[in-house]
């Protein structure tokens, strides 16, 4: 029976033992019974947040709020090494904060080193900002630390600014706001400041209000996120190095220098999202997704050659010519796939031509038989 705990539809992976452990036990326990000290892992990497082992986990996983569900949680060895206290960075030392938020790569110059680990709050702000999730220990330079700390100072102001200008315009009595939907008649809500909280959402506060929203947040709003600082994202999450320069000029034109640099940059992109969707046997599935596309070129080369082989069958006038071409197809080709191209084909006519293969050969024409005669004259049969 295949072991199975809750992080694996979370966090993706297989389950398994701890490869570190002494005991290669596979034992599925409650997330609730991780009690590790955490304090060593999280100054060996520089970060806060996380109160214990199973808050570091959560984070790891996404989840940044506990709720009673976290009670029902099961976590098997592997998982809890790999999400828990055995999480490393990797080899690479750099920030992990992507491209389209941090400028990274885009200016000449070495990318900064991660002096620092993204804290639960950076996390989870970029995860609400930006959509991209970024383990909590995973690397952070000075300038990034400093751009998200303004970014979280200026959401915390705006916030105050918001509850400010709502309870200004609020009374103290027990209003109600009366609302009409299309299906319903009117709906009497109590009003209250939590219910008011749609009506200054930062995108409505700022037209109605003067304040100006120039949070540097959201460099991601300032610049368009595009397909390259998604995928330099992917690939600086996977502990690749990113995609600096796209290729503008023909392959067929290319120099083999260049040819080899986007071959081995290709192969990285690929093999990491390879890993990313089989991690335990990225080799096997590259392996079949080449014999996949090997088989579909053959198919399309047979499906172009049968074409051209049924016009020609079309175009012959006689029986002769036709029994020959369709014997260079009838023992590789199954009657009912070839009645599709050839609807008037009978089963009669498709034997004869296998058995005109076994006779004179595939495609092979019938010599005819000569049958000369010779005139004799009449007297010299009087003597018969």
């Amino acid at each position: 029976m295949e072991v199975c705990c809750t992080f694996r539809s979370i966090a993706g992976g297989v389950c398994g033992a701890d490869s570190r452990a002494r005991k290669q036990e596979i034992r599925v326990i409650p997330l609730v019974t991780c009690s590790k000290d955490i304090s060593k892992h999280m100054s060996v990497l520089s970060f806060t947040g996380p109160e214990d082992e199973v808050d570091l986990i959560l984070c790891r996983s996404g989840i940044f709020t506990r709720s009673e569900k976290v009670n029902a949680m099961t976590i098997c060895p592997l998982h809890r090494a790999k999400l828990g206290l055995g999480w490393t960075r990797g080899a690479s030392t750099r920030c992990r904060i992507p491209p389209s938020l941090s400028n990274h790569g885009k200016k000449k110059g070495k990318w900064p080193k991660g002096e620092r680990g993204i804290g639960k709050n950076e996390s989870e702000m970029l995860l609400r900002k930006t959509g991209i999730f970024l383990p909590v220990g995973s690397g952070i330079c000075r300038k990034c630390r400093e751009i998200i700390r303004t970014r979280k100072t200026d959401e915390d102001v705006l916030e105050s600014c918001v509850l400010q200008e709502m309870f200004g315009k609020m009374k103290v009595d027990d209003e109600e706001v009366t609302m009409r939907t299309p299906q319903q008649g009117q709906l009497t809500v109590p009003k209250t400041p939590f219910s008011m909280l749609s009506e200054y959402s930062p995108s409505g506060f700022s037209q109605a209000s003067d304040v100006s929203l120039t949070m540097t947040d959201l460099a991601a709003d300032d610049q368009a996120d595009t397909t390259k600082d998604k995928l330099n994202s992917f690939l600086a999450s996977r502990d690749r190095s990113p995609i600096r320069s796209t290729m503008v000029i023909p392959w067929d034109t290319a120099g083999d220098r260049t040819k080899r640099q986007y071959v081995r940059k290709a192969k990285q992109v690929v093999f990491a999202t390879l890993e990313e969707i089989a991690p335990s046997s990225p080799e096997m599935l590259f392996k079949a997704v080449e014999e996949s596309l090997k088989k579909g070129e053959a198919d399309d080369m047979d499906s172009a050659l049968l074409e051209a082989l049924v016009e020609s069958h079309e175009n012959s006038n006689h029986w002769s010519t036709r029994r020959q071409i369709l014997s260079v197809i009838a023992d590789k080709v199954s009657f009912s796939t070839l009645q599709k191209w050839i609807p008037d084909l009978t089963r009669y006519r498709y034997n004869i031509a296998r058995h005109h293969r076994l006779l004179h050969g595939r495609g092979a024409e019938v010599s005819r038989r000569k049958n000369t005669r010779i005139y004799v004259a009449p007297e010299k049969l009087d003597h018969f």
